[in-house]
Parts: C-alpha cells; structure tokens; sequence
C-alpha cells in the first residue's frame, strides 16, 4: 500500500506541473497588435472606402468604421485604415458612388507589426470574397478591376468579411 501512495502522488505532481504549464502559457499569451491596413488604388470619380470592423464579441456598428476618400482622376494613392488591438475581422465596403466607374487596386497590405502580409492580383481575388453588387473580379495589368452594380435599386459593394489573423497568416 505504501508504494501506491507513492505512485499516486508522484501522478497528481506530474498533473499538477503539466495543468500549472498550460495555465502559464495561457496566461503569457502576447497580446493582440494593431493592424495597418493599406490599399494602393485608383478611381476614375472621387468615392469613399470603408472599413468596419468588429471585435471578437461585436458587431460591425458606425463606431466601429473607417472612413477614406478616393480623390478621382485616375491617380495611383494609398489608403491607409489603422485598426484598434481588440478588431478580429474586418469588412472592405468599395464604393458609395453608384455613378462611378471601376476601382483598380493594386495591393492590399496587412501589419501588425511582427507580420506583413500583401495581396496582388490572383492572391487578392483568392482571399477577397465580393458580394453580389461587385461584379466577377478582372486582373488587368497588375490591378485588379472591382466593378460594382446596383441591384433593384440597392447599392452596398462589400468583400465579406475576413480574419484578420487569417488575413496575415
């Protein structure tokens, strides 16, 4: 009986170490960065990009979006979105200019600052999902084309929204 005792105790130390590890490591997790997100871009007419993005309990709400002009004119510019350490997934709204005409975006990059991760052409179209107002993606030269149309007389061009973890992964 004496050395059962033993055996068993020597187990719940090892349970103990191996539970005391796991709970170190869970405690000792980096935190979340801010994300940079960035586009190089250019449109025909001036328009807005917006970005919403939420948090891992949230929802995409006003508070929760980021706001950047296109000037017009067919001029190559860089939108940059700074996004808060607590964003989880973000949703890419192209357009509010139902007049316009396509937007060629040439890159599409994510930071953290530990990670860099861009997306040019087939990479964009593989990991940017649009919606039904976008019409089929288009590589042109090193852009890719995002045509958009109203539908029924609705107007809301979105890629639908990604992870940012899975963005910079």
């Amino acid at each position: 009986m004496g050395s059962y005792i033993k055996y068993l105790l020597v187990y719940i130390v090892l349970v103990a170490l191996v539970f005391f590890g796991i709970f170190q490591k869970i405690k000792n997790k980096p935190d979340r960065k801010p994300v940079k997100l960035s586009m190089i871009l250019k449109a025909e007419k001036k328009d807005k990009i917006l970005l919403y993005y939420k948090t891992p309990h949230g929802k995409y709400t006003e508070q929760n979006t980021l706001k950047r002009d296109i000037m017009g004119g067919n001029v190559q510019q860089t939108i940059e979105f700074n996004l808060p350490a607590e964003a989880s997934t973000v949703r890419l709204h192209v357009s509010r200019n139902k007049q316009k005409n396509a937007i060629a975006i040439n890159e599409i990059q994510a930071s953290d600052g530990l990670r860099i991760k861009k997306y040019r052409k087939r990479g964009m179209i593989e990991y940017f999902r649009p919606n039904k107002f976008i019409e089929k993606l288009k590589v042109v030269n090193n852009d890719v084309l995002v045509n958009t149309k109203p539908i029924k007389g609705q107007y809301n061009p979105f890629f639908h929204e990604i992870s940012l973890e899975y963005l910079l992964w």
